[in-house]
């Protein structure tokens, strides 16, 4: 029996003895799985009815201690299938809960009870009569093979839900391709997961890859796809089904694919290439003129998603080795794809992109696009299928290359979300679309192309708002059903804060230096330029954020700093138009500023706080047609920043930065903290590091520090440190060194093992030779004395043939064709 949970349980959970109480609730679970009668669970949890009218058919409550209560019902009081699974609804205590009470407006509670345990079932009585369930504005979480507990863990996936109708259509759809945009936590990968569950339901054959930009979001699905398919298809079944589907981030798919470990990105294009050609052409006039205005990433971007990145008019992209486009070319492209003009453009090709190919043939480096191409020369069909999710975070190439990969044309969902392109990409759906028909799909925009519109992630002012930015880009641009989907629709029952500070330099540093010091908070600017700015004033390098590295990032509070101050002429260029009633023409530009104030308020869980040094709230007014909640002095109470964090958030935060593989902020956070496990974290993120160099013996020593002792040997092997190998595996795990070594007959001892052994660790491996020669003697032992039980046994049965042949006569064959007398055989 299944045990499913309201996404408003997990949230109503207190965080400092969050485990505790969940291995309560799970002792609950599993003593009423054992008997589900809930009336035979009265008197060891309390289990009762609430007598008080509510809004479901009914609603009950058991006792996690003497102040707390959690609320729940039944699969059948909300019209589910699985009507006797149990939902887990609310947890109430009597501290929050009063105030939650008085605040909702709920029938008052007595301030003072002597008996705890009467008020908090006061409480929760108050609290069950307004609770409300439909699975359009609800999501479920399904626990049929995972214990509650590993809540503590999973407070990430937020994807392992009930599909409501509109999803639920998505995954059964038969149109291929399939062509999925959604808003913002739209559940785009849930329904990408259930398609694989499907698809794998269809055909136990089938070989599915399911590839995105995000090593974090690639790690989650898989999380969210193992859990989805024991609960469809049952544990046992869902082992065998798991080797049939391929998660990958792409860069490490590039990485198998070609053997090449060493990827350039962003970071090692900056310090290892573009630093030093700054100072290079410091005196340069067309240095002074572009390039010295212009962000680094910006010029990253550039060349990733167009120079090199863009796929061809026509679909038909450049395979050749270092292949870019021609300068003719580049500068031939539309305002829609590139922000900068053609003169722009030449010095950024010539004086930039040139030199960038230039310097990583000399060094015998590649990029993405490098290792696109080079598979593209020699090209494989892999995939039955192939699910590619936020799409727009890839460049063309590597979305042609993916294409190819399907071993039936057509067979592949991509999804994504046009408005979230910040990434070094010029993603466009219309480009997309333009694929499709050349490939000559089957592709109508009806029936392949979906749109999600529902919300699961922000609250309702903060999707309000997201609205208000789609209008605005509506009404200046004109409507693109290529683009758009409408209005959002929050699923999520908070309706959020919004404040802003504007033009308060004092009030400011005061809201921001509080703002360093929580977990909970993120702090987003515009430009790497800001962001180092502000990094000095606060003396701190974890909080502040661009927009390019909080993406994929939630946080529950969100302040924007300049994001629209720094771009003030193109946001009033925006606002003269839109107040004109004219259509500002097709800008790649003007959309993408868009779309970075779109990102950075999708961050957002509970509040945002933009804070403006050259903006009035006015202004910000008439930008947004949204009314949020102007202070002109910073007080921590008024901008619900008086929350404090403990170590154990900060450790949370780091391990979120380890995981979308922003490892240098991770270090910063995790060197703050005088926790135990934090100087192995520092380790293990520098192996990381190292790995992805392809530093693989560094890498090594840096895991064997974090006391990841896989990881460790995974690199030693990697990178042929063989003393470094065979020392750790011995002391790690002396089976496998006996297996993988000791009895390989590749491995020579004297040339192999000897130079790597001296003193304490000969004795050691003399030791473990001596094992296994008596083992081996041992064994010879057994099969000698198996052998002599054997000869035991033929020796019985000659004696007892013998003693049944006395007396018995046969007749011998003679050869010439006479035939013998018979004769008596004498034992």
């Amino acid at each position: 029996m299944n045990v499913l949970e309201d996404i408003r349980f997990e949230k109503s959970l207190p965080r400092e003895n969050r485990g505790h109480i969940l291995s309560k609730i799970a002792l609950f679970l599993k003593e009423w799985r054992e008997n589900p009668d809930l009336a035979a669970m009265r008197s060891s949890y309390s289990v009762r009815k609430v007598k008080a009218k509510t809004l479901l058919k009914e609603v009950w409550k058991f006792r996690v201690n003497e102040g707390s209560r959690v609320l729940f019902t039944k699969g059948e009081s909300l019209g589910l299938e699985e009507d006797e699974a149990i939902v887990l609804l609310r947890y109430c205590n009597h501290d929050e809960q009063i105030n939650k009470a008085k605040g909702l407006g709920l029938a008052p509670v007595k301030e003072v009870h002597e008996d705890i345990d009467a008020l908090v079932e006061e409480v929760a009585d108050g609290v069950a009569q307004h609770l409300d369930y439909d699975l359009k504005t609800s999501i479920t979480r399904v626990f049929k093979h995972i214990g509650i507990e590993e809540l503590i863990n999973l407070e990430d996936l937020q994807g392992i839900f009930y599909l409501n109708e509109e999803q639920r259509y998505c995954v059964n759809a038969d149109y291929r391709p399939l062509v999925l945009f959604g808003s913002a936590g739209s559940g785009k990968t849930t329904i990408g997961v259930y398609k694989l569950v499907d698809l794998l339901s269809q055909n136990s054959d089938i070989k599915v890859g399911y590839f995105t930009y995000s090593k974090k979001l690639a790690q989650s699905a898989e999380k969210i796809f193992q859990t989805v398919l024991k609960n469809e298809k049952g544990t046992l079944s869902a082992e065998n089904y798991r080797s049939q589907v391929d998660f990958y981030p792409l860069k490490e798919w590039l990485r198998e694919s070609t053997g090449v470990q060493s990827i350039i990105n962003f970071e090692s294009f900056y310090e290892a290439f573009y630093y030093t050609l700054r100072q290079n052409l410091s005196m340069h006039p067309e240095y002074k003129k572009v390039i010295l205005n212009v962000e680094a990433y910006d010029l990253w971007r550039e060349i990733r998603g167009l120079i090199k990145g863009f796929a061809g008019e026509a679909w038909k992209p450049n395979v050749e080795a270092g292949g870019m486009l021609s300068l003719e070319e580049y500068l031939s492209l539309s305002s829609s794809y590139s922000s900068f003009d053609k003169e722009e453009r030449t010095i950024i090709y010539n004086q930039v992109a040139l030199k960038y190919q230039a310097w990583l043939k000399r060094h015998n480096k590649y990029d993405e696009n490098d290792l696109s191409r080079a598979i593209l020369r020699q090209p494989q069909k892999q995939y039955d299928w192939i699910v590619i999710d936020e799409v727009q975070d890839l460049t063309e190439l590597e979305i042609y290359l993916l294409h190819t990969m399907v071993k039936t044309p057509g067979n592949f969902l991509l999804s994504g979300d046009y408005h979230q392109t910040i990434a070094p990409t010029y993603f466009s759906t219309k480009r997309i679309k333009s694929l499709l028909e050349h490939q000559q799909f089957r592709y109508k925009d009806d029936c392949n192309q979906m749109t999600l519109a529902y919300n699961y992630r922000n609250p309702k002012q903060v999707v309000h708002l997201a609205n208000q930015l789609r209008s605005l880009r509506e009404n200046v641009f004109g409507k693109d059903k290529r683009h758009d989907y409408g209005q959002e629709i929050s699923r999520v029952k908070e309706a959020g804060r919004l404040y802003t500070l504007c033009e308060q330099p004092k009030e400011k540093m005061k809201l921001l230096q509080e703002a360093a010091q929580k977990a909970y908070v993120y702090i987003v600017v515009a430009t790497e330029k800001e962001k180092e700015a502000l990094q000095k004033q606060l003396e701190d390098s974890i909080r502040v954020f661009t927009i390019y590295e909080v993406k994929g990032l939630e946080n529950k509070y969100v302040i924007g700093l300049n994001l629209i101050s720094h771009f003030k002429e193109k946001w009033q260029t925006i606002l003269d138009y839109e107040t004109g009633g004219m259509v500002l023409e097709e800008s790649h530009f003007y959309r993408y500023l868009i779309n970075i104030l779109y990102v950075a308020l999708t961050r957002v869980q509970e509040t945002l706080c933009l804070i403006e040094d050259e903006v009035t709230p006015e202004f910000i007014q008439k930008l947004l047609k949204t009314t949020m909640h102007h202070k002109k002095v910073y007080d921590p109470m008024a901008f619900s920043l008086e929350e404090q964090s403990s170590l154990e958030d900060f450790f949370k935060e780091a391990r979120k930065y380890e995981e979308a593989e922003d490892y240098q902020r991770a270090i910063a956070q995790y060197k703050k903290l005088d926790l135990p496990q934090a100087p192995l974290r520092i380790n293990i993120c520098h192996g990381k590091i190292a790995e992805e160099s392809g530093h693989y013996k560094e890498a090594g020593d840096f895991y064997k520090k974090g006391q990841e002792l896989e990881a460790a040997l995974r690199c030693y092997k990697k990178g042929r440190a063989y003393e470094q190998y065979y020392k750790l595996l011995m002391n790690y795990n002396e089976e496998q060194f006996i297996e993988e070594v000791l009895l390989n007959p590749e491995v020579d001892y004297k040339r192999d093992l000897k130079p790597y052994f001296k003193g304490p660790q000969q004795k050691q491996l003399e030791k473990l030779c001596m094992r296994l020669y008596d083992r081996q003697l041992i064994e010879i032992d057994e099969d000698l004395e198996l052998g002599l039980l054997y000869l035991e046994e033929i020796q019985e049965t000659i004696q007892t043939l013998n003693e049944n042949l006395k007396g018995v006569t046969y007749e011998r064959p003679t050869y010439g064709g006479a035939i013998s007398q018979p004769e008596t055989t004498a034992g």
